[in-house]
């Protein structure tokens, strides 16, 4: 038996074993969260490009929050929109008192979100901002689930986002991200690696102010994770919620060349994460070419990892759609499988040769 062989089998199930873990990880149980002795103002800071789409739905969702009104304040910062987006905006800033239009401005310390962001950050006194997209929508106890869960070491909160479901392509999306975030979320909890999402996001004044804010952080196409580096970096411990009362929904890429364009602008930020996690993901990456250089030396034996490997995966994305109340169809599940095969070796032959990441209809380049 070859030491190649050997070694493809040893990856498979150092794999295996990773999602078992996080599958066990996620039945332990959480410390409830208390409300705070006083609720503290909020800033939601809200980055928008060509949105007239989604934004009204989205603010609708972000005005309606269970939280004092008049402790929380919703920024939309337009960047270079060339739609209705910054009309519907100020429509908004009209009606309510506490909803803000701000025009961005091209700035030297920044570019594209991580320039919206710190611009809106300069017109607020708040004590925490809450970071989201304008293509979300956010249940009404969003707001305030993510404030209780913040400690006087916390200086980072990610909540759980998912993408609407309306057919096999979207479902499929969805069942790729429970996956990703079931094992955040699962290390996390073992105190391995933590992570940030942009579009569903907290961070304390306190630490954005330690750090410098964006002013202060090397450009990056994935500005969520460079944040979050810098803030624990600084000495603040950073936390992944997993319950339905943070789970956002954003909208599905609408075609295989777009999802592509996302999935690499967020490999650009792999370096920018911790090394246990850079690790995971690594390992998680190289199984499907493991698989199949090991049924080059035994297809029988290829087959059964592989079939171990589709149970344990999908008893932790059972799991994971339970935990944030989202219906979950076995039969979606050997399908995700292939589609999840399909994207990474894709992505694990472009990346090599990306040079700059479209996004939001600009070209900007590597981290």
């Amino acid at each position: 038996m070859s030491t190649l062989f050997l070694l493809l089998l040893g990856l498979c199930f150092v794999v295996m074993a990773i999602d078992t873990w996080a599958w066990i990880s996620l039945f332990l149980k959480e410390k409830k969260q208390e409300n705070p002795s006083y609720w503290p103002n909020v800033a939601i800071l809200l980055a928008a490009r060509n949105e007239e789409k989604n934004l009204d739905s989205c603010l609708q969702s972000l005005i309606r929050q269970a939280y004092p009104q008049d402790k929380f304040e919703i920024w939309i910062g337009d960047d270079d929109s060339t739609d209705a987006t910054a009309q519907i905006a100020r429509e908004w800033e009209e009606k309510y008192a506490n909803v803000h239009y701000l025009e961005i401005k091209p700035s030297e310390k920044q570019k594209a979100k991580a320039n919206v962001l710190m611009q809106l950050a300069e017109q607020t006194s708040a004590d925490y901002f809450l970071i989201t997209d304008a293509d979300m929508q956010m249940p009404e106890t969003w707001m305030r689930s993510m404030v209780k869960s913040v400690s006087s070491r916390v200086g980072i909160v990610t909540g759980f986002t998912v993408n609407a479901k309306s057919n096999l392509w979207t479902r499929l999306q969805a069942t790729d991200w429970t996956f990703a975030q079931s094992l955040f979320y699962a290390f996390h909890r073992m105190g391995l690696a933590t992570v940030a999402m942009g579009n569903n996001m907290l961070v304390t004044r306190e630490a954005y102010q330690r750090v410098g804010g964006y002013a202060n952080i090397p450009f990056s196409v994935t500005e969520d994770i460079a944040l979050h580096r810098a803030v624990v970096n600084a000495g603040f411990q950073s936390k992944i919620l997993m319950q339905p009362e943070v789970k956002g929904q954003t909208q599905a890429i609408a075609t295989w060349k777009d999802l592509l364009r996302q999935r690499l602008r967020w490999m650009q930020g792999i370096p920018c994460l911790s090394l246990p996690l850079q690790l995971i993901l690594l390992l998680q990456g190289l199984f499907f070419p493991a698989i199949i250089l090991l049924s080059v030396f035994s297809p029988l034996v290829a087959f059964w990892v592989f079939l171990g490997k589709i149970l344990v995966q999908g008893l932790l994305i059972r799991k994971g759609f339970k935990k944030t109340h989202q219906f979950f169809l076995w039969v979606d599940l050997l399908r995700y499988v292939f589609y999840s095969m399909i994207l990474t070796l894709t992505l694990l032959l472009l990346f090599p040769f990306t040079r700059t990441i479209r996004w939001k209809d600009r070209n900007l380049p590597n981290s």
